[in-house]
């Protein structure tokens, strides 16, 4: 017949029992110190209780065979009255750790210092179960008539002193006899406890701290077992300086480590009581009592004062783990974060950091919502850990990707990586995905570097990743690491300049003339510039893109129309009909308050609809059914509306359809080449025809000299726009 496992395993735990039981058993017996007061004895600190609540605690109904055996040994080796003591002991064990398992469950068993069970422990396993010792005791030692060892009334100082004892040696002794158990019947917990308590050690104090407390504890030993009673510390009195010294020694070093010490300690203080405590002379029975008493007494309150403080000392660390973890881990994920990654490099250096950047991630959020891209980066996560190398990491940053900490990457382990991000496909719903990803790495990371700096270089070519579908390599230098750095600096200063011409409407007014090719009418576009500190120019290039990124294009749209608005206000009567073209970004035409405001500058400065042109860049419009009618409000209140840069889209034709439309600015990059590529010059005229049929006027950029002017003239373009027939001055030299 065949055996189980679940047989084999539950027979070996008890075989395992019970050679620990009987080993510790004898061990412990002549460890037991005791004292003989008039005839009667007073046992000092004893383990053999807290051994058998250990065993029954770290075993379950395993251990019962063991004690069994025990309790059979025992009638033949021992005396009747060491008989009566171990079965009451056993016997209280046993109720204790019954109840105390019906209290807390199946997670009663687990290893001691887990302070959630602290005070289960200590009411059923120290107090309850000491207190059913003795009172089962001293029933039994009635039942049985021994009248010559019964103290008489439970309540003696006799009884008191025994009680004091056995809480002090089940308070220490449990989860000493615990650990002993555990460590040798498990190899494996017992060497990750050792590595743990290393850990604490030795990040606690400063090792100058551990050695003065250990001197002190040392000193104190000394006197309290020397049989010299030189002054007072030789005495009881020095039981009373053990409790800071034990105290300072759980807070800076660690409750574990100090539990095993203490418990050496009470087993040298129970054999060498004699030499604290001065009890073997002649007199009554309460002067022979009272230091033992006041002894045991304050090693009570000391065991007791230890435990609270592991208690408070493990609760603290175990609170700090948690927010550690916490500020280490991406919320919605729970994998690690960028400070985990900055850690980890520390702890690895050399590494090499990859970075999987996902930006379809972006479309897939706008539709189903955050829990797509959370969904989707766990799932990955998962789906990539088991294919990287012992050493590697995942870690997430929300709004960049997956950041993968290298081992020792060569390029076919990358390229291996990459190939697993391209075939994975990702189920949401009875959707499959396959989310286009791009992978950038670099090999291994300089002595010193820059994080933030990586991550963003990283990011800024994770496109050509994209684009060619292999991984990209990035090099980084001392050089390169400054040059970004300036750079960062550089943008950080011109969105200060930015928000600093928003907010003070401040931003340099500069018109360039449009002309009319048929008449000498013109109006003036106008164009806007920086003055940063240093009193240098900054063009539309350098901050219109850090504006958008901002998200504050609506604002400088706004901020610019006031101040031209102002201006024209400004003017005498002879430029009353003056006329100004100002350009919009189509992201302000999504402003909910747009027409309200613009509606409220009209009305403040006193300006007439008519005489402004507000040029849209038909490309950058995201929404066409909202720009359209946005448009169209603009156009009802006597504005025209302009399409700037017009045949740089492919959509541009489309969009003609769309939205209704004054005039049509021709793109620059046409009209430079009209003269030398036929391929342009017929598009130039196909706008042209396009214009006419949709009965809007043309302009044409960039009109660099006479030859492209008179061409266009001859194209039948309505007006002209170029350093040749107008550069751009300060916008008050109009007035002249």
């Amino acid at each position: 017949m065949q055996i189980s496992a679940e047989t084999r395993n539950t027979t070996k735990r008890m075989i395992e029992a019970t050679v620990l039981l009987f080993l510790f058993y004898h061990v412990f017996s002549l460890l037991t110190s005791s004292a003989e007061v008039d005839g009667f004895a007073l046992t000092f600190y004893d383990l053999r209780l807290p051994l058998f609540t250990a065993l029954l605690v770290l075993y379950g109904v395993r251990a019962i065979p063991a004690l069994g055996l025990l309790f059979i040994y025992t009638l033949n080796t021992q005396s009747v009255l060491q008989n009566l003591t171990v079965y009451s002991q056993l016997l209280s064990a046993t109720i204790s750790c019954l109840i105390y398992f019906i209290s807390v469950g199946s997670k009663g068993a687990v290893s001691f210092g887990r302070y959630k069970l602290r005070f289960q422990r200590i009411g059923w396993l120290v107090v309850f179960n000491s207190v059913m010792f003795e009172c089962i005791h001293q029933l039994i030692l009635f039942l049985f008539h021994f009248d010559e060892v019964l103290y008489g009334d439970f309540f003696t100082t006799k009884n008191l002193i025994n009680t004091q004892w056995v809480l002090t040696s089940c308070l220490t002794g449990v989860p000493f006899c615990y650990l002993i158990l555990r460590c040798i019947s498990n190899t494996a917990w017992c060497l990750r406890y050792v590595n743990e308590q290393s850990k604490i050690i030795l990040s606690g104090s400063p090792i100058i701290y551990r050695i003065l407390w250990l001197c002190s504890l040392i000193g104190i030993m000394y006197c309290l077992l020397s049989t010299k009673h030189i002054f007072l510390l030789f005495t009881g009195y020095g039981l009373i300086l053990l409790l800071p010294i034990m105290v300072w020694g759980t807070v800076t070093i660690g409750h574990s480590f100090i539990v095993p010490i203490w418990s050496a300690i009470l087993i040298l203080l129970g054999f060498h009581s004699v030499g604290y405590l001065n009890y073997n002379y002649s007199g009554s029975e309460l002067e022979k009592l009272e230091p033992l008493t006041t002894a045991s007494a304050t090693i009570l309150v000391v065991s007791f004062s230890l435990v609270l403080s592991g208690v408070l000392v493990s609760s603290n660390r175990s609170y700090i783990k948690k927010i550690t973890r916490l500020m280490q881990t991406e919320y919605y994920t729970g994998l690690p974060n960028v400070y985990a990654l900055k850690k980890s490099l520390i702890d690895y250096p050399g590494s090499g950091l990859a970075l999987i950047h996902c930006p379809e991630l972006w479309s897939l959020t706008q539709t189903h919502g955050l829990s797509i891209r959370f969904m989707f980066v766990k799932s990955l996560a998962a789906y990539l850990l088991p294919h990287l190398q012992d050493n590697e990491d995942i870690y997430y940053q929300p709004g960049y990707g997956l950041y993968i900490r290298l081992g020792t990457p060569d390029k076919k382990h990358i390229q291996d990586i990459y190939s697993l991000v391209k075939v994975y496909r990702f189920s949401y719903g009875k959707n499959i995905f396959g989310i286009n990803s791009g992978l950038t790495y670099m090999q291994s990371l300089p002595e010193k570097y820059n994080l933030l700096m990586i991550v963003g270089k990283l990011s800024a070519v994770a496109a050509e990743s994209l684009n060619s579908e292999v991984p990209v390599m990035v090099t980084w230098d001392d050089k390169e690491c400054l040059s970004v750095g300036s750079n960062i600096t550089s943008n950080d200063n011109i969105r200060s300049e930015l928000q600093s011409a928003v907010d003070n409407q401040s931003f340099i007014l500069m018109a360039q003339p449009i002309i009319s090719s048929r008449t000498d009418s013109y109006y003036h576009e106008v164009l806007i510039r920086i003055r940063n500190k240093n009193g240098k120019l900054l063009f539309p290039d350098a901050f219109l893109p850090i504006a958008a990124q901002a998200g504050i294009l609506a604002q400088l749209d706004m901020t610019v129309i006031e101040q031209t608005f102002r201006f024209i206000q400004s003017l005498d009567e002879s430029k009353s009909e003056s006329k100004f073209s100002i350009n919009l970004a189509p992201r302000t035409l999504h402003h909910i308050h747009f027409i309200d405001q613009l509606t409220m500058l009209f009305k403040k400065y006193q300006i007439s609809p008519h005489r402004i042109i507000f040029e849209i860049v038909e490309t950058d419009i995201i929404d066409t059914q909202v720009a359209a009618l946005k448009l169209e409000k603009m156009r009802s209140l006597g504005c025209k509306i302009a399409i700037d840069d017009f045949g740089t889209g492919c959509s541009s034709y489309s969009r003609l359809e769309e939205i209704d439309a004054d005039i049509l600015k021709i793109d620059g990059s046409f009209i430079r080449k009209i003269l030398h590529d036929d391929l342009n010059h017929f598009l130039v005229r196909s706008f042209c025809t396009v214009a006419k049929i949709k009965k809007m006027q043309v302009v044409a950029e960039f009109v660099e000299n006479e030859e492209i002017k008179q061409e266009l003239i001859r194209m039948g373009v309505d007006w002209l726009q170029g350093y040749h027939t107008g550069k751009p001055v300060p916008i008050e030299q109009v007035i002249n």
